[in-house]
């Protein structure tokens, strides 16, 4: 069987050539060189049809015009911190299950963190650049995924009992002999496994388009280093089951896939708190250790307190234990915030329905407070109870009001107008109802952007999350 490879394919078009029989490869990576050295390395094999296309996983996803049951394989070049393409990888997860093979390169030299978190998003293998073709082998020692270097007749012999793999790693020919053998380039063997995948949120929707592709840009886009002055967000509802954390936990998300900033949510409705329930996480063993020895939080509490959720987010769940209110005191949380924001450079935090005495310290930090109602009187009148308890001794404090689970009227009724005017500003912020998909993303620990990006409500968080947090702008010459 005879198959026609064409390294030269580099004109951007997104599907590959098709071929009876091949294995049908498509190459992604921001860096033409990059994907010329992949290319190279699967040229030597014959049973292999693949064509590259310059730009990352990510842009393709949120692109939308790809036929992703054309390929067998895509293997892509991870740049930079790799949020975005971990999302991406998640939504192809979700759509093509296991049809798809997904390979992630790595540069050399990746800690091992980040490729784990790779393969957690659904990657099949995570290679090094000067170890392509390295199959992984899983703990047991038996194979279970298929590499480049199996032919599309071992494929067909082999689908039925498990991949087969090669009986000795491909070396790319860019690769010297010494960086071949070299341990320090090959990759060690990790068991993962694979919690179920989320999906891409739907950036595209996002009002500044910039929002959505800054993650990947290549290396003119970096983590910001955290200086100290991270941006508080506090989250307050108007009423019990306004939708206060189910906001905070989008926007969060949202934010993280940007891939630019180092975001983190934290949950100080210590007696009823959700949003690590919100994202499949368990209650804060940790922070129910820290109220109950009175200890203050520090650098040192945020390492063992702090969890990653598989979209980008810190999290800090609520504690594991019920507790009062006044469990907490103003000086913790007033070092808790001080941490935070040295660590971070935006902290969402979701507030209880209560006013304790250390909310002082949090408002005295704060860079704006998000107030969420509906326009039912009981949730006006409350939600003006809070804007006046804030102005008191905040006057200078940013207070933004999104009124939730309404969609945004093309005319204000006379009762909404009579909201805004009780209120003191416009109702500018609008997210809709979805109780179908909202209850499901609840029960799953999906995020609504993540288990259905394309529905109202996500669409309306994009926008959301694009006016409060507009994206930072480029450097030029970096």
């Amino acid at each position: 069987m005879t198959i026609g490879f064409d390294p030269t394919t580099t004109s951007g078009a997104a599907d590959p050539v098709r071929a009876g029989g091949a294995m049908r490869v498509l190459i992604l990576s921001p860096n033409r060189t990059v994907a010329g050295r992949i290319a190279a390395t699967l040229a030597t094999d014959p049973n292999i049809s693949a064509r590259t296309h310059k730009g990352a996983l990510s842009d393709l996803v949120l692109a939308g015009d790809m036929d992703w049951e054309t390929l067998d394989f895509v293997v892509f070049h991870v740049e930079g911190d790799g949020t975005a393409d971990m999302l991406a990888l998640r939504w192809l997860r979700h759509g093509r299950g296991d049809a798809l093979r997904l390979v992630a390169v790595v540069d050399d030299g990746a800690d091992p963190a980040r490729r784990d978190r790779i393969r957690a998003a659904g990657a099949d293998e995570v290679l090094g650049l000067a170890s392509l073709g390295r199959p992984e082998r899983p703990a047991d020692g038996r194979p279970r995924r298929l590499t480049l270097g199996a032919t599309a007749a071992d494929r067909a012999e082999t689908d039925a009992d498990g991949p087969a793999f090669p009986t000795e790693p491909a070396v790319g020919p860019t690769a010297t002999p010494t960086e071949a053998n070299d341990p320090a380039t090959l990759e060690t063997p990790v068991a993962i496994t694979c919690e179920a995948p989320a999906a891409l949120p739907d950036l595209s929707d996002v009002a500044a388009p910039e929002a959505a592709h800054a993650c990947h840009e290549g290396a003119a886009v970096r983590i910001n280093a955290a200086t100290g002055d991270g941006r508080l967000t506090l989250f307050l509802r108007a009423r019990g089951g306004a939708g206060a954390t189910t906001l905070a936990t989008n926007l969060a998300l949202l934010l993280a896939a940007r891939g630019t900033e180092r975001v983190a949510i934290v949950d100080l409705d210590i007696q009823n708190g959700s949003a690590g329930v919100q994202m499949d996480l368990p209650d804060s063993a940790a922070f129910g250790a820290l109220l109950r020895e009175g200890r203050t939080p520090d650098a040192a509490f945020l390492d063992a307190a702090m969890v990653r959720h598989d979209g980008g987010v810190d999290v800090l769940p609520a504690p594991d234990v019920m507790a009062p209110l006044s469990a907490l005191s103003p000086a913790q949380v007033d070092a808790l915030v001080t941490a935070l924001k040295a660590r971070y450079d935006h902290v969402l935090i979701d507030m209880p329905q209560a006013m304790p005495d250390w909310i002082e310290p949090v408002l005295d930090r704060a860079s704006r407070a998000v107030v969420v109602t509906d326009t039912a009187v009981p949730s006006v009148k409350r939600a003006q109870r809070l804007i006046r308890a804030i102005a008191e001794e905040h006057m200078t404090l940013s207070v933004e009001i999104v009124v939730n689970r309404e969609a945004r009227p093309l005319l204000l009724s006379e009762g909404q107008k009579e909201a805004a005017r009780l209120l003191g500003q416009p109702l500018e912020h609008w997210v809709p109802e979805d109780p179908a998909r909202a209850r499901r993303a609840i029960d799953r620990g999906e995020p609504l952007v993540a288990s259905a990006p394309r529905s109202r409500p996500s669409r309306a968080l994009g926008r959301l999350a694009a006016a409060l947090y507009p994206a930072p702008r480029r450097r030029e010459g970096r």
